[in-house]
């Protein structure tokens, strides 16, 4: 009895309750989602004007509208890969994979700060940089953790076979490759980095699209 309540304290020290994991997670993304749209502040008319004032007056908050908008598509995409990763593909979690796992929420919490930003300065190339940056430095922590996880020995990764793999290091790594792209495209156009920054949702509502990427990159994907 003894050498079994070691063993206990062992592995309780060692692994921490995915539900827990989960709630945690959840709960933040669902704050960071909801925090995008207190950007968006109803101007101040201090004067009677007409309706096409208001509606010009109203026309001015687009940048806001418009990073709002973007910011809740890619936290979206963030929100389905962390669920997928913890739900089915991580079967446990131990205390390393839960330090990464709040690195990776400390910058989608950020997320927020960064649309504001880029609302605020539409047209600044460092405001799209600095956007594009928190995008791939997500990414980049979701890469890791689902690196992690899969050359781990204490993370239990035995059901997920080779193709599925394949597929999701492709999924988890699109969206900050788009981002990347994004800030390249910003030194033409800013309007045109943040319809890269958002591009990645058309192969989530499309999965079949991946079967393109298969055939243009030579890899065996199958949904």
């Amino acid at each position: 009895m003894e050498d079994l309540s070691q063993e206990q304290q062992a592995l309780s020290s060692r692994y921490i309750n995915k539900a827990r994991v989960e709630a945690l997670s959840d709960g933040v993304f669902a704050i960071a989602m909801t925090l995008l749209v207190f950007n968006i502040k109803a101007p101040l008319i201090d004067r009677v004007i007409s309706e096409k004032g208001v509606l010009a007056i109203l026309a001015t908050q687009w940048p806001y509208f418009a990073s709002y908008f973007v910011s809740f598509i890619v936290l979206g995409m963030f929100w389905t890969a962390h669920n997928s990763f913890l739900h089915f593909f991580s079967r446990n979690v131990n205390r390393m994979l839960v330090q990464l796992n709040m690195l990776y929420l400390m910058f989608v919490v950020l997320i927020p700060f960064s649309a504001y930003f880029l609302g605020e300065y539409p047209y600044s190339h460092v405001a799209v940089v600095f956007y594009g940056l928190n995008i791939i430095i997500v990414g980049l922590i979701n890469f890791a953790m689902f690196s992690y996880a899969l050359y781990s020995h204490d993370i239990d990764t035995s059901h997920v076979d080779e193709q599925l793999v394949t597929q999701s290091r492709i999924r988890v790594l699109m969206t900050p490759l788009f981002a990347l792209i994004g800030i390249i495209a910003s030194y033409a156009s800013t309007e045109v980095a943040k319809l890269f920054f958002a591009f990645p949702l058309i192969f989530n509502l499309m999965p079949k699209s991946l079967l393109a990427l298969e055939r243009l990159l030579g890899i065996n994907i199958r949904d």
